[in-house]
């Protein structure tokens, strides 16, 4: 369980380690989140902007913020503290660019594989190993 007590849900926005992020997918204990990263990083082209709105309604006071569409996957909750959510548009949007950055990686390097299973899940394949959520 989390610090504050709440269990991980899709459009949670948590602080774990160093960094913000946002929940996209959760399957049991399993969690797969997209990192916040700060506007004056290199701008990736996964990276998707959120209007001061979104931002707000996160919990988050930092106006330039972006969240950039590459997968982290997790397990458990220790050490995750919760901070806000976003609202179902930015799951939506962040998941729509995972399926396209993983695309464009597969395009790129034959060692990565990704199709859609059970509608919105992820089944990722990378040097033999499997995470499916």
């Amino acid at each position: 369980m989390s610090a504050s007590g709440k269990n991980i849900r899709e459009g949670d926005v948590v602080f774990l380690g160093w960094q913000h992020l946002v929940v996209v997918e959760k399957s049991g204990a399993r969690w797969v989140a997209c990192p916040l990263v700060a506007g004056h990083e290199a701008r990736h082209r996964s990276d998707i902007d959120l209007s001061w709105i979104e931002l707000s309604e996160a919990g988050l006071s930092v106006p330039d913020v972006r969240l950039r569409a590459v997968a982290c996957c997790r397990e458990g909750e220790r050490g995750v503290r919760f901070v806000g959510t976003v609202g179902s548009s930015v799951v939506r949007r962040a998941r729509d660019a995972l399926f396209r950055e993983y695309a464009q990686r597969d395009r790129n390097f034959s060692s990565v594989k990704m199709r859609v299973v059970s509608g919105s899940s992820v089944r990722q394949e990378k040097y033999g190993e499997r995470a499916v959520l």
